[in-house]
């Protein structure tokens, strides 16, 4: 039985390889977001636990992944990451009387963020995209938690793909994010959003079959053959702060490089029309029903155009940039 200060020497010697095994040394449970307590020199901000040999969670002092939290257990043993050699220290200011059990699910709500699990063979996993303004496009060490992989095929894994593979991924706004998901048996499995929070729009594309799904509406179930590459998804969303409401019935219209992408949230046919500033119809197509459909632009000069969705009772207007 442990009190008072305690601490341990990280250590790194190189990219990749800064993995330190350290553990709560307390008889109670200990607050990874303690407002004191803590000195972490040198120590991303996220931590790991192994739950079994198929997973592992992860938290980021924002949000966890498979059940993942700010609390960590009695005796409980957790990686960290170091950036360099520095130290990971403790005092007593860092325990909580919480009665937390091993990997005790947080119960923070966090906006801007989707959930991601995949299923099958009776295995799940999870991968978390947040959009912070002030992350960025590279590996935020306050914000960002890397990928670790389990050991049983029969698993299927799920991770976002930045400049390293991550399990939360927390990045400034943007409009399309790979996804991989890595499955050791071929079979079929389930992509769903389990949470997600004040995002207008959030579809998955599988490049295999050319499938969207709006993840806010359905599941996408997929098959996954052995050694197929693992990057064939795409997640896609719409600009965040927009003035559309959220439940409103309002179609998603956004421009991604030469690609115009548009969520119809009714099953009624709409007729959609693109239109250069001079009023010129440069493309027509009608929707028959789709909730998500990508438009092919390559054929279109770079410049602003206007695009149309009409179902002949109210027409909505989106103003977008081709690149």
């Amino acid at each position: 039985m442990n009190t008072g200060t305690q601490s341990y020497s990280t250590s790194y010697s190189g990219p990749g390889k800064g993995w330190n095994l350290v553990g709560n040394p307390n008889p109670s449970s200990i607050d990874w977001n303690a407002s004191s307590g803590w000195t972490k020199t040198n120590v991303n901000g996220s931590i790991y636990l192994h739950v079994n040999a198929a997973t592992w969670a992860t938290f980021n002092g924002s949000i966890g992944t498979n059940g993942g939290s700010r609390y960590i257990a009695p005796c409980q043993g957790f990686f960290v990451e170091a950036n360099a050699a520095g130290m990971l220290g403790m005092n007593n200011s860092v325990r909580t009387h919480n009665a937390a059990t091993f990997l005790k699910k947080a119960d923070e709500v966090v906006n801007n963020m989707i959930r991601l699990q995949v299923s099958g063979n009776g295995y799940t996993d999870e991968a978390v995209v947040w959009f912070l303004p002030d992350a960025t496009t590279e590996f935020d060490s306050r914000y960002d938690s890397r990928k670790l992989f389990g050991d049983v095929p029969e698993a299927p894994q799920i991770y976002t793909s930045g400049t390293s593979e991550l399990a939360i991924n927390t990045l400034p706004e943007t409009s399309i994010v790979p996804l991989g998901v890595r499955c050791g048996v071929s079979g079929t499995y389930k992509i769903a959003a389990t949470e997600i929070n004040d995002l207008q729009y959030a579809a998955l594309e599988d490049t295999k079959t050319g499938i969207f799904t709006e993840l806010a509406k359905s599941t996408y179930n997929f098959s996954f053959e052995t050694g197929e590459n693992d990057l064939r998804f795409k997640l896609h969303f719409s600009a965040l702060g927009t003035n559309q409401k959220p439940g409103s019935e309002e179609p998603v219209i956004y421009v991604t490089g030469k690609s115009v992408y548009i969520s119809n949230p009714g099953t009624s046919t709409v007729d959609l029309y693109i239109r250069n500033l001079t009023g010129q119809l440069v493309k027509q197509t009608t929707l028959a029903g789709e909730s998500s459909i990508r438009i092919n632009l390559l054929d279109l000069s770079a410049g602003v155009y206007i695009v149309s969705i009409t179902d002949g009772k109210q027409t909505f207007n989106r103003k977008v940039v081709v690149y």
